[in-house]
């Protein structure tokens, strides 16, 4: 039945369609595998009600099953029911270990309906229960609170995420760029300074020489926005000598 179910949706039979996955479900209607079949079905359909439904009855068999309740909280959202999302993800934080992944998974469901603070609350959280293992998290909070405005809470969130990786100069990098959006040159200027002095002239690896003309590039175009022309120009012909195709 679930095939037949299949067959007449690629053949746009919608009812025969609904007919044939609600008899697979009535062949064993207890069956996780077979509920969740059911669901994934219902989403395609574009049956909210019935999907939201079905992975209720599933998670009272799999209360322990996290990725399915991750699954319900995007399905409330996608009805529109921010309340509900919230009460899925809070009660799952709140009965669950999770693993820094599903933080992810949940702030960006979040963060896909622009609810940035809820999807910051989630990662912080995360950061929280599993410290050692944050610095993805870090990344994904830096991002929403720069949409959500907050430059300053994104630079401190950025910093702690630096001292976790310290050798990590595109994490400098980024700061520097915060720095350069809020007009705070003389920081973002001392920044990029600060990258060139440990990063290899000759370009390795890890740096290539196009790394270091983009800092080159972004020193000049700063410096001359402060008005220190005779330091643009040193690192425009810096730039130039490195990477004369620029």
């Amino acid at each position: 039945h679930q095939q037949l179910a299949e067959a007449f949706v690629k053949a746009n039979l919608s009812q025969s369609a609904l007919q044939a996955a609600q008899q697979a479900l009535a062949i064993d209607p207890r069956d996780p595998e077979n509920l969740i079949w059911y669901a994934n079905f219902c989403i395609r359909s574009h049956d909210l009600p019935e999907a939201l439904s079905t992975l209720d009855a599933i998670i009272k068999i799999q209360p322990e099953n996290s990725n399915l309740r991750i699954q319900l909280g995007a399905m409330h959202l996608q009805a529109g029911d921010l309340n509900n999302a919230r009460h899925t993800f809070d009660r799952l934080i709140a009965e669950n270990k999770l693993s820094p992944v599903q933080f992810q998974q949940m702030a960006q469901i979040l963060a896909e309906h622009k609810e940035y603070a809820d999807a910051a609350s989630i990662l912080k959280q995360g950061i929280q229960q599993e410290p050692q293992s944050s610095l993805p998290l870090l990344m994904d909070l830096v991002q929403y609170e720069q949409k959500m405005g907050d430059i300053s809470s994104a630079i401190n969130t950025l910093e702690t995420a630096i001292a976790m990786d310290p050798a990590n100069v595109y994490l400098q990098v980024i700061k520097a760029d915060m720095y350069a959006y809020e007009g705070i040159y003389a920081d973002s200027i001392t920044t990029l300074e600060n990258i060139l002095s440990v990063v290899n002239p000759d370009g390795s690896s890890d740096h290539p020489v196009e790394f270091r003309s983009t800092v080159l590039l972004r020193l000049a175009y700063l410096s001359r926005k402060i008005g220190n022309f005779e330091k643009a120009t040193l690192y425009a012909r810096a730039m130039l000598e490195l990477d004369p195709d620029s």
